[in-house]
């Protein structure tokens, strides 16, 4: 199931974070019940500028993941459905987050989430380095 959201005052070129949530089931939901409000104004808001949420073969995953890496290495990727389209424009760095969770309710559920950020006209210095094998 596809669903692409975008808000009618949103500027996509001030979004600045891609999620890729895998499995496609799998999406981050944060609560703000136990933030101060401080906590709150410090985080900013945040904007769903598009969402989509589809069941894929592993083989499709990896297709989809390499066209990502190469449009990030490109620097620019569009992404569309229907009539709603966000332009991304990736810096020459940006900060990567990679997360493995694991959640046990009636089943055991595995999700690994990617996460890109960055601040446009901002550069990040470059931090450590985590080893993929």
């Amino acid at each position: 199931m596809i669903e692409p959201q975008s808000p009618k005052n949103s500027n996509p070129d001030q979004s600045g974070v891609l999620r890729l949530n895998l499995p496609a089931k799998g999406v981050m939901r944060m609560s703000f019940n136990n933030l101060t409000n401080r906590e709150k104004t410090a985080m900013g808001r945040e904007t769903v500028l598009f969402k989509t949420e589809e069941k894929k073969t592993a083989k499709e995953i990896s297709e989809t993941l390499r066209l990502i890496a190469d449009k990030i290495n490109a620097g620019t990727m569009t992404l569309s459905q229907g009539a709603d389209e966000v332009t991304l424009t990736f810096p020459a760095t940006m900060e990567i987050q990679l997360k493995v969770e694991e959640e046990q309710g009636t089943r055991l559920k595995k999700k690994f989430e990617v996460e890109l950020e960055w601040i446009p006209g901002a550069e990040v210095t470059e931090g450590g380095s985590t080893q993929i094998s």
